[in-house]
């Protein structure tokens, strides 16, 4: 039971993880394309 609940966690951290990361990639992105402009 708490093995599954462990999953389950991680499974929520790995989602948010990659979340964060593609809002920091498109962050990135905007920030490269703002310097290039200049």
């Amino acid at each position: 039971m708490a093995l599954q609940e462990t999953d389950r966690d991680l499974q929520k951290e790995l989602i948010l993880g990659a979340d964060i990361f593609e809002k920091l990639k498109k962050h990135e992105v905007r920030m490269h394309s703002f310097s290039v402009d200049e």
